[in-house]
């Protein structure tokens, strides 16, 4: 259904862009619902991978985990801006290329509850 660059993800091809929002971090200067306001000459993550560095030093894993993801959310609004908000598959795609993205940054299904969750 979709063209060869949006069969396959291949997680370089979906690098970060200056300016892009990708919608999951809190980089918003007016809230959630307003538009995304990242510093000049930075890109959507680079705030949380900044963190990421600095609050768990020498964990990698967790970095690429997060930097894969938002490939993954890069690659899976292309599919979604291929297909239109129109196509009958659009809403089961989008909650694929959500809950793939959720997978790979957290290691687990999104709305999977962990048993040291709970309490």
């Amino acid at each position: 259904m979709f063209p060869v660059p949006l069969q396959e993800f291949c997680e370089q091809e979906w690098p970060p862009v200056e300016g892009e929002c990708l919608g999951h971090y809190a980089c918003r200067g007016e809230g959630y619902w307003g538009e995304c306001v990242p510093r000049l000459g930075e890109f959507c993550g680079q705030r949380s991978y900044e963190m990421i560095t600095r609050d768990h030093p020498g964990d990698t894993a967790m970095l690429a985990r997060w930097k894969r993801a938002d490939a993954y959310t890069r690659f899976g609004q292309a599919r979604l801006n291929w297909l239109g908000k129109d196509h009958p598959d659009y809403l089961a795609e989008f909650l694929d290329s959500c809950g793939t993205a959720h997978q790979i940054r957290y290691g687990r299904p999104a709305g999977a509850v962990r048993g040291d969750d709970r309490g």
